[in-house]
């Protein structure tokens, strides 16, 4: 597909309309999307001989200036457009609140087909939807209705603790459009709503929080190995053996595939998610406390407004979902 794309624009003398330089960019982007590394190579390695002294407008123009303008404008989105196409899907986790059954089950069904995307919780009214965000559940994507009883998706937006999700509002009325505009919300969707159009607001929430996530944790995670005896972690990095004594973690907590065995002289980054060190750790002065975080109580030094304070300034908050467990197992010690 790819060698036929540059067949076509080679043969071009000059572009027409249906065979213009911009037309043909787009195919070959399209093409690259598909194509395997060594056709990516090829696409990107042929660029610049024919599209840069094309792209101007000149059929005959090869001067210096058109080929910077091009290499700073149409190669840089050629290689971002390859590259992007080759990266996962930012994995997003999302929720429901809608009163009506028929749309509830068609937003999950949608959520279900969508790849990268998780469904977090499906309520059936604003209220439901505000406790479970009150309670320490998050969620990256909220797919919510406004005409619901008690408390309305645009009350609910307003009260929402942070951080905040992003919202997108599925409603059958045109009329809210100014105070969603007001809201920031990510987008404003007609019922009744079809796949596609849900996919491409999918896509554009991804892409944005994509842009605005952190740097990904360093190349050099180290696999975690559960010492003999059980109260230890062998983490190795390269040929490298750390030893690290699980009475010396003040705490560890989540960062997508990783956790982080934060001590009290280093942080340890480890390739395991924190649900396999809640299965696998045997002690019970470990405990979860948030989404994100398992602490060891042998460290608190002190309980503040919901927050545990550990030595070297250290502090794990504790979500709602989870004081009474963890103020019910502190009494016990």
């Amino acid at each position: 597909m790819i060698v036929a794309v540059w067949q076509r624009a080679a043969a071009s003398r000059p572009p027409t309309k249906e065979n213009s330089s911009s037309t043909v960019v787009v195919k070959a982007l399209f093409a690259a999307g598909r194509g395997c590394p060594t056709e990516k190579a090829e696409v990107i390695s042929r660029f610049e001989w024919y599209f840069a002294p094309r792209c101007l407008g000149n059929w005959r123009s090869s001067s210096r200036l058109a080929l910077e303008s091009c290499r700073s404008g149409l190669v840089i989105l050629l290689l971002t457009a390859l590259r992007m196409s080759t990266l996962p899907l930012l994995p997003l986790t999302c929720v429901i609140a809608d009163d009506n059954e028929m749309n509830r089950l068609t937003l999950e069904h949608y959520v279900a087909m969508t790849e990268g995307l998780t469904l977090a919780g499906s309520f059936p009214d604003g209220v439901a939807c505000l406790n479970y965000f009150r309670a320490g559940g998050t969620a990256d994507l909220l797919l919510l209705d406004i005409s619901m009883p008690q408390l309305s998706g645009l009350e609910l937006i307003r009260i929402l603790p942070e951080p905040l999700p992003e919202v997108v509002l599925v409603t059958t009325h045109r009329d809210y459009a100014l105070d969603a505009f007001e809201l920031q919300v990510a987008d404003y969707l007609l019922k009744p709503l079809d796949y596609a159009r849900f996919s491409r607001t999918v896509d554009r929430i991804r892409t944005r929080r994509a842009a605005l996530a952190p740097p990904a944790p360093p190349v050099e995670a180290a696999e975690a190995t559960f010492g003999p005896e059980g109260n230890t972690l062998f983490l190795k990095i390269n040929n490298r053996l750390t030893r690290v004594n699980f009475d010396d973690v003040l705490y560890i907590e989540a960062m997508s595939v990783y956790s982080v065995l934060v001590t009290a002289k280093h942080k340890h980054i480890v390739y395991s998610t924190l649900k396999v060190f809640e299965e696998r750790l045997p002690f019970s002065h470990f405990m979860r406390v948030h989404r994100s975080y398992i602490i060891n109580s042998r460290h608190i030094e002190a309980v503040e407004d919901n927050q545990i304070l550990l030595p070297g300034g250290h502090k794990v908050p504790i979500a709602k979902a989870y004081q009474e467990s963890f103020f019910s197992k502190l009494r016990g010690l």
